[in-house]
């Protein structure tokens, strides 16, 4: 289960020209999914899907002439992933397929659609854990390599993360 806030400014409470203070979608909504996964010998498969209703909110501003609803809908992705294990190392690679509704935006003069969002995500990563309570990762994911993506930042990400354990 999912509840996600508008705890960030959205585009559509952005007050400077290039919208550089916007940090979030802006949109109350609920979510729920599930994850599987499964590991036999060398080889680990995970495969998780979800599905969330945003939900409408009321925008004011100057750029719009004053009052707008924006009307969001259902959304969802689903990711499958694939994992080669071998002592300390595992090699590791995932596809995500993300979808988001179009959006209605309605103010005192008209209604329009904006378009769907949708795009694939190519993730590939390395690990090694030098103990059991320390891991290394190094991960790249990728909007731009497959798929037909709509309405789609086309992010590039290269990630290095560490993570330390205590035992209680």
């Amino acid at each position: 289960m999912q509840i996600t806030l508008p705890t960030s400014p959205s585009i559509y409470d952005a007050s400077a020209t290039a919208a550089t203070e916007v940090r979030g979608r802006g949109f109350y909504s609920l979510g729920a999914g599930v994850a599987l996964t499964k590991a036999w010998r060398i080889w680990d498969v995970h495969m998780s899907t979800e599905i969330h209703r945003s939900f409408a909110r009321q925008f004011s501003g100057a750029a719009y002439g004053g009052e707008m609803e924006v009307q969001p809908g259902w959304g969802g992705s689903q990711t499958w992933g694939l994992g080669w294990n071998r002592g300390s190392f595992r090699l590791g690679s995932a596809l995500t397929f993300l979808y988001e509704e179009p959006m209605t935006i309605k103010t005192e003069m008209n209604s329009s659609q904006a378009s769907l969002q949708k795009n694939y995500t190519v993730g590939v990563s390395a690990s090694y854990m030098p103990s059991m309570e320390s891991s290394v990762t190094l991960s790249y994911s990728d909007q731009s390599w497959i798929g037909d993506p709509v309405n789609s930042s086309l992010s590039q990400t290269l990630q290095l993360s560490y993570q330390q354990r205590w035992p209680r």
